[in-house]
């Protein structure tokens, strides 16, 4: 793995935007999404650019970047100009005051990627190709777009609604992990997606109340000749539960690292 995938909460942060065209302005609806406040320094700016700094509450320094500008308040910094030049100067600055910087389209001077986005807030996915090859990430992420639906956001809202209580109620973590994968195996989940969150509150009620711990369960999954795409969808999910795997040496790396990193 060359790259560290994190997430970054930028609510109320201030980040800067080197630049004020297109992709500078690209690049802030990002940020501004994730409530970040933005600043931008350029010559010149785009007006809706403006007009979304302006939004955040954020400021726009009308001037060319310079070696001399202070940084450090910033939680990451994006170079977004068309001189490359200038985008290695302030890879540079930001190199030296340890802030995350990105400069767009110049894999050499990132610190950080912005990946391709599935947003089903406060579910998020990313897709990212270490900058290899951007065009692929977004054909992945309008895949993934097709197959997740909207309502994922909803039953993660939900899920976070009654995090609280349902770690109360179990507290062996594993117990925990079981429990709500049978709860989103359940009817709940099409309850939630449909907005009945009343019935989805009993569901989950009642399912804490008739809890109890699990018994062990033993499956067989047939690995094959090794290939990770000729297993079926339920042998992955057993995989992904399982909480202890045993194989032998006919079974692939590749399919080993799909069972769960914990189990």
């Amino acid at each position: 793995m060359d790259i560290f995938p994190i997430s970054l909460k930028l609510q109320q942060q201030p980040c800067l935007i080197v630049g004020g065209g297109a992709i500078a302005y690209r690049k802030a609806v990002l940020l501004a999404k994730a409530g970040a406040i933005i600043h931008v320094v350029a010559p010149a700016i785009e007006a809706k650019l403006l007009q979304l700094v302006h939004s955040t509450q954020g400021q726009y320094l009308q001037a060319p970047f310079s070696l001399d500008m202070p940084l450090r308040h910033y939680r990451l910094v994006i170079a977004a100009t068309n001189d490359k030049m200038v985008n290695i100067q302030v890879f540079k600055c930001c190199e030296a005051e340890n802030i995350l910087v990105n400069s767009v389209d110049d894999l050499p001077h990132c610190r950080f990627m912005v990946p391709a986005i599935v947003d089903r807030s406060p579910l998020v996915l990313s897709i990212a190709s270490n900058g290899t090859s951007p065009v692929l990430s977004r054909q992945i992420r309008t895949q993934l777009e097709s197959i997740i639906p909207h309502g994922m956001g909803k039953l993660a809202e939900f899920s976070g609604k009654w995090r609280a209580a349902v770690k109360a109620k179990i507290i062996n973590p594993d117990e925990r992990r079981i429990f709500w994968e049978d709860l989103y195996a359940s009817p709940l989940k099409e309850q939630v997606f449909n907005d009945n969150m009343a019935e989805a509150d009993r569901l989950i009620e009642q399912a804490l109340m008739q809890w109890q711990k699990p018994k062990g369960e033993v499956y067989l999954v047939g690995a094959g000749p090794g290939d990770p795409e000729l297993l079926t969808l339920k042998a992955l999910r057993l995989m992904q539960q399982a909480d202890v795997v045993i194989y032998d040496r006919l079974v692939s790396p590749a399919i080993l690292e799909l069972c769960r990193r914990d189990a």
